[in-house]
């Protein structure tokens, strides 16, 4: 017997606070400040995986110039 795995709907604010290490607090702050779209069935608040997708993309950092240069070496030290 095959077994299929579903992927899940949404996640609720347990579930990526699970996943993620931050806080249930949080998850529900981020929603509440508009932050995240959420879909809301009865007093469940669940978190779209595209969303989630979108959400940690639109927060993604890379290195600074200066950090580049830092790691490379590429600096002067000045008195």
């Amino acid at each position: 017997m095959i077994s299929e795995q579903i992927s899940p709907i949404g996640y609720s604010y347990k579930a990526l606070a699970e996943a993620t290490g931050l806080s249930v607090s949080f998850w529900r702050r981020e929603v509440r400040l508009g932050r995240i779209p959420f879909v809301r069935f009865d007093q469940a608040v669940l978190i779209l995986p595209a969303d989630l997708a979108e959400y940690f993309a639109q927060r993604r950092q890379v290195k600074s110039e200066r950090a580049q240069d830092v790691q490379e070496g590429n600096f002067q030290v000045t008195a």
